[in-house]
């Protein structure tokens, strides 16, 4: 009976682990602080091989004056230009919100 329980333990534990955000969903959904939530962020980035030498600090002061919305030229989070989509089995598609795609209104 007892190994019972502790199959019983473990079968939830690992049902309910699956079940959590990871960190990377956590920072683009703005459920980390800022600054941790970009850290995430740019590490994530950094991860491909395309961004493996983005200057996070250079990237947000430079990138965001291309916008010519107010509010993305203020921009202070990597969310507000990119977001992800995760899907059950945890993969990732990033997207990218381009200066030309926004409107001078938002």
């Amino acid at each position: 009976m007892k190994r019972y329980y502790i199959v019983f333990i473990l079968a939830v534990t690992l049902i309910f682990s699956g079940c959590s955000k990871s960190v990377l969903k956590q920072a683009f959904d703005g459920k980390l602080p800022t600054n941790e939530g970009n850290k995430v962020a740019y590490e994530y980035c950094q991860s491909c091989h395309v961004h493996r030498n983005l200057s996070p600090d250079d990237h947000v002061i430079n990138i965001s004056k291309k916008y010519p919305s107010e509010s993305f030229k203020r921009a202070k989070e990597c969310r507000t230009c990119h977001n992800i989509e995760e899907n059950f089995w945890g993969d990732v598609t990033r997207k990218t919100q381009f200066p030309y795609q926004v409107s001078s209104r938002q």
